[in-house]
């Protein structure tokens, strides 16, 4: 997803929009490699495109807020529940 506010600050909890955002591959396996460094198995990762054309991490949330990703999915409650059952069971 992407997030969008009025100022520099883009959180959900300071009034940023979020939207779907289609990415591709580079952000996406930075993504899922810095959440799997920790050993998370649900986590957020912000990755922000930098000035020369590439990508840079700037945070792993182990407890991200689901405001925005529920904004921007529709629900991601469903799919994160299905993962967690089929791990599980």
């Amino acid at each position: 997803m992407t997030r969008r506010g009025t100022t520099r600050k883009c959180n959900i909890s300071d009034g940023a929009g979020a939207e779907p955002l289609r990415i591709d591959n580079t952000p996406e396996d930075m993504s899922v490699r810095a959440v799997m460094a920790p050993g998370a198995e649900y986590a957020g990762a912000d990755v922000l495109p930098s000035d020369g054309g590439g990508y840079s991490l700037t945070e792993v949330n182990t407890v991200p807020g689901r405001k925005g990703l529920k904004k921007a999915t529709g629900s991601a409650a469903e799919a994160l529940a299905d993962y967690v059952s089929e791990e599980r069971l």
